[in-house]
């Protein structure tokens, strides 16, 4: 059987790839690329659930699994654990990944042009049907609820930064952890601070901090992490579980790199 590491990037790359050709405007692409890895494990369900639900262990050695984007072919394939099957997913999951962040990232800042690149003029009946639709927008997101799911995610991210921050102070006293400690730490660090810039208005942020500022700081958090990436990708030099875990959390940190230089501020 494949490792569950494995089943989880190929369900979420496969995911991801169905997003990009069919689903490109869908508002949560990276919850969906999750909830696709963990459509993948289901069937590794049988090694926790009680003996007396057999149908589970049924389900896993049957073709059936396939439906779990190819469950039981990937242990078929792979059928003693190997790291190098989960080291040659995890290098798919992150090309993959660069391409859907490109992707959403033209669909979010690009204007298509229409008409040979001639600018096309609205008719009243369209601006008056666009005015209706932005107040609605913006009657919504003065909505308790949405104010609400708001405060939530920037409180979420704001726990993120400050746990990230206090698994890095560990790094120098739990040496024999110093890997797991600095890669999870610095992705919830990054995805914390993401998050909570996400929810920045960004014409109110050049206001009030420089270009410059910014930009150099997104600098020094790259290069900062880069080391971090680069010792913990070093470790594949000797593939184990532990390092294949480690190319794991390297490749979402870069992927928070990329969310951080999109970001239009």
């Amino acid at each position: 059987m494949s490792l569950a590491i494995t089943h989880f990037v190929v369900g979420a790359t496969a995911t991801m790839l169905v997003v990009i050709f069919f689903l490109p405007r869908v508002r949560f692409p990276r919850t969906l690329m999750v909830l696709g890895g963990l459509w993948a494990m289901i069937p590794d369900l049988n090694k926790v659930v009680p003996s007396e639900l057999g149908f589970v262990d049924a389900v896993h050695d049957s073709a059936w699994a396939n439906v779990f984007w190819a469950h039981h072919f990937l242990d078929t394939v792979d059928p003693s654990d190997t790291t190098k099957a989960a080291v040659l997913a995890l290098a798919v999951f992150f090309l993959v990944s660069l391409v859907a962040e490109g992707v959403g990232y033209h669909l979010r800042f690009s204007e298509p042009a229409s008409n040979g690149g001639r600018t096309r003029t609205s008719s009243p009946f369209e601006t008056a049907t666009e005015s209706r639709a932005s107040a609605s927008s913006g009657a919504f997101a003065a909505s308790p609820p949405f104010r609400l799911a708001y405060g939530v995610r920037q409180a979420g991210g704001l726990c993120s930064v400050v746990v990230g921050t206090g698994l890095l102070s560990f790094v120098f006293r739990t040496p024999e952890y110093t890997g797991l400690l600095a890669g999870i730490g610095l992705l919830l660090e990054l995805s914390g601070l993401v998050v909570l810039l996400e929810g920045i208005d960004p014409d109110e942020f050049a206001r009030r901090v420089p270009s410059w500022v910014s930009t150099g700081t997104k600098t020094a958090l790259t290069l900062g992490s880069s080391l971090v990436v680069v010792a913990l990708l070093v470790t594949l030099s000797n593939v184990t579980p532990l390092s294949v875990a480690y190319a794991g959390i390297s490749v979402l940190v870069v992927l928070q790199l990329v969310r951080l230089w999109e970001l239009p501020i």
